[in-house]
Formats: structure tokens, C-alpha cells, sequence
């Protein structure tokens, strides 16, 4: 159980670094191309990048949603809600995965 837990903590960890990567960088890139000035004039480029950014959010709470539904069905847990919480919450709902999984073993090992 807790080389799963271990791989999981790794795994959210990378999505979550992954989700904070585009607002900075968007504004980066997009202050570099165009300088400091200009670029408040782009608000087009700053639209499409901060697009680009939501669709790579939407991505990451899909993809947690999906791994969610995959494990609850291994749990036999109710796994449609699980896929709507974690589409909805992203990571928020995996923590609260791991904290219930982690309740549920705590359980399970004081009644042996």
C-alpha cells in the first residue's frame, strides 16, 4: 500500500507542477516577444496563451478524473462519481481519495 501512496504522491506532484507552469510562462514568453510595454497592447496573444492554459487544466483534471474512475473501479467504490469529482476538482479530489483510502486502510489493519 505504500509504494501505491509513494507513486501517487509522486504522480500528483507532477500534475500539480505542471498545472502552475503556463500562467507564469505565458506572461514570460509573451513579455520577452513583445516587451514590457507592448505587450499590454496583445491582449490577442495573451487571450490564445491563457486559452492554451485552460485547455492544459481542463487536460490535467481529465486525465485525474480518468485515473480516479480507474482506480475506484479497483476499489469497487462508486467509480462514475469519482470521475465526475476529480473532471470537476483535479487534484483537490485526489488528495481527498488518498485521505479516504488511507482512512479505509487504518480501519481494515485495526480490525486484524
Amino acid at each position: 500500500m505504500t509504494k501505491r501512496i509513494e507513486r501517487l504522491a509522486i504522480v500528483v506532484l507532477i500534475l500539480w507542477v505542471v498545472s502552475l507552469i503556463p500562467n507564469p510562462l505565458t506572461t514570460i514568453v509573451a513579455a520577452r516577444m513583445y516587451g514590457h510595454y507592448e505587450f499590454q497592447q496583445f491582449h490577442f496573444l495573451k487571450s490564445a496563451l491563457a486559452s492554451a492554459s485552460l485547455l492544459l487544466s481542463w487536460a490535467v483534471n481529465i486525465a485525474v478524473g480518468i485515473w480516479l474512475f480507474l482506480e475506484a473501479k479497483r476499489g469497487q467504490k462508486t467509480k462514475w462519481l469519482w470521475l465526475l469529482f476529480g473532471i470537476v476538482f483535479g487534484l483537490v479530489a485526489v488528495a481527498l481519495f488518498v485521505l479516504l483510502q488511507i482512512q479505509e486502510d487504518l480501519k481494515t489493519s485495526k480490525q486484524d
